[in-house]
Order: C-alpha cells, then structure tokens, then sequence
C-alpha cells in the first residue's frame, strides 16, 4: 500500500500527492504563474505634435523618446494586443504603424482627405474618422470598407471591451455607439464639443469635451457628471487614457503638458511637462506570453517531472 503522505485518496481513485516532493511541485507552481500573470507596467505613449515624436514615459514619469521618424503631426494613437501602435498624423493623413521594438511601416495614405482619430477593437479591428465617415480595416490590414456615416465630425474614438465602438460627434454634441455589425445608436449626450474618449476597467466613458472638462459616463450611457476640470490647467484637452489604476490622464496641449487625475477624480498635478504639444495618449497593453512561450514552459514542466517524478514511494 502506498504510504499515506505520498497519495491523495478521492472517493476510491488514488492520486500521487505532488507536494511529496516539494521542489517539483514549487517548480510546477513557479511555471504556471509565468505562464498566466500579466505583466503590467503602466508605460504610457504621448503624441507630440509640434516636433512629431512620440514619448515614452514611466510610471515615475521618466521619458524617452520612442519614435521620431516616420510621423507628421501625429494627433491620434491606437495600440493593438500585439502592442502594435498605430499613428494618425494629421499634416499628411498617413497612418503609420510600429512595431514594439520602434521599426514602422506606412499602414495607409488618405491622400487629400483630413484624418482625425483611429482606435481598435478587441479583435484587433482597427477604425478610421476622416470626419464624417469611419472605416474599418481587420487585423490582416485590410480594407473592410465604410463603417459607418451620417454625422457631422467625428474627433475622437474609443472601443469597449465587448468590441462596441464609441464615436466623439464633435458638432451635435453626442457619442454615438455602434456594435460591430455596424449597429448604431445614441450612447450619451450633454457633452459640450467632445473630443476624444477612453474607457477604464468597469466600462465607464470618460470625454475630454470643449469646455475644458473630462465627463464620465457609465456602461449603460446614464450621465455621471462632470469627472473633472481644466480649468486654471489651460485647455485642449485632447488626449485622454487611463492606467490599471483607474488614473485618468489628460493631453493638455497649450500646457505643454500631460495632467494625471485620480480615479475619484482628485487633480494630482502635472504628470510630465514640457510635452511640446500633446495631442494624443496611449497606455501601452500588458505584455503577456505568446502561443511559443507557452509551449517552451510546457517543456519545462514535463522536464521537471522526468526529472523528479510524482512517484508514490512504498513502504518496505
């Protein structure tokens, strides 16, 4: 009979107890946290117009520079899950497309036609204003066609995490939402001129809006108010994100500088000046491991039990 310790009786089947041998099953734990914990650093990606670069900043608020080639005036960003990030740039709406590592490609070139925002899904869908239509383009790069019409100037876009997409409908003073089939209602209105929108954890919007003031609605559309204000901060408040934390960041333009809110609103001050002219802010997504990497711990975990088997050991 197997010792009591090294097996583990349910009902009438018998299992070998893993924690029989501690460092096996400390090494198995070990692997599947690495293989299942986000890593969530909270880098945020500020767009600065005036000089067309764009700045990668820290949690502590420390920056460096991650692109300044390939950009014209970016006024938009948009990060897919393979932390892919994409950039409207307004001088010669172009979109260009980076890869993590800095290197970046021309996505697509509108010509004569004005770019105002882009914005992807969680299938990785990426959405094109050029005022007053939207396109769609899916993960491969393709060009999916018209989206969605009917408005005067769309400034500004956000996706929920359900795949819906919000639009800022900058002159009837409104979001509009459409599900992806291209299903269209009226989200919230009472936003004075909305710019640009982000949406935090629990699915509320917030809008940077004309009158200097961030408004924050909840899943369902119900109005909760004014978030927050500019006031005395400056105005254009174009960008807008929001961290793991629920802190809210605000792209201040003729300030020169990106404004960092609590999640209940409290104005913690400048989160890093001298932007140059920010337009746009984008938290970079959580890293985690590809479909390889798993399969590498995979590996490793039966290696581990090759080497220090779950074998029930017998009393002599």
């Amino acid at each position: 009979m197997p010792h009591a310790l090294n097996v583990i009786y349910f009902g009438s089947t018998v299992f070998p107890n893993p924690w029989k041998n501690k460092f096996a099953a400390y090494a198995l734990v070990f692997l599947f946290w690495a293989g299942t914990t986000k890593v969530s650093a909270d880098v945020l990606y500020v767009a600065n117009d005036m000089d067309s670069t764009i700045l990668k900043v820290a949690a502590n608020g420390t920056s460096t520079v991650f692109a300044n080639t390939g950009l014209n005036q970016p006024w938009s960003m948009a990060f897919d899950s393979g932390r892919s990030l994409y950039v409207a740039n307004a001088y010669d709406n172009t979109i260009t497309k980076f890869a993590p590592d800095g290197s970046h490609t021309l996505f697509a070139d509108f010509g004569s036609t004005l770019l105002f925002a882009v914005a992807t899904d969680r299938s990785d869908n990426l959405y094109v204003s050029l005022g007053n239509e939207i396109y769609k383009y899916n993960s491969a790069g393709i060009n999916l066609g018209l989206f969605a019409n009917g408005f005067p100037l769309c400034q500004g876009m956000a996706c929920d995490s359900a795949g819906n997409l919000y639009a800022a409908n900058l002159m009837q003073n409104r979001i509009e939402k459409y599900t992806s089939d291209g299903t269209h209602t009226i989200f919230g209105t009472g936003v004075t001129s909305p710019y640009t929108l982000a949406f935090d954890a629990n699915s509320n919007l917030y809008v940077t809006a004309g009158d200097n003031s961030i408004y924050k609605y909840d899943s369902t559309g119900a109005y909760l108010g004014v978030f927050a204000t500019l006031t005395g901060v400056g105005n254009s408040p174009y960008g807008l994100a929001i961290d793991s934390a629920g802190n809210v960041y605000a792209a201040v333009a003729n300030n020169h500088s990106v404004w960092k809110f609590g999640a209940n609103g409290a104005d913690l001050g400048a989160f890093i000046s001298h932007a140059g002219f920010p337009t746009a802010v984008a938290f970079e997504p959580s890293a985690v491991p590809e479909p390889s990497t798993y399969a590498l711990l995979l590996c490793g975990g039966l290696l581990i039990l090759l080497r220090f088997p779950f074998l029930p050991q017998h009393n002599k």
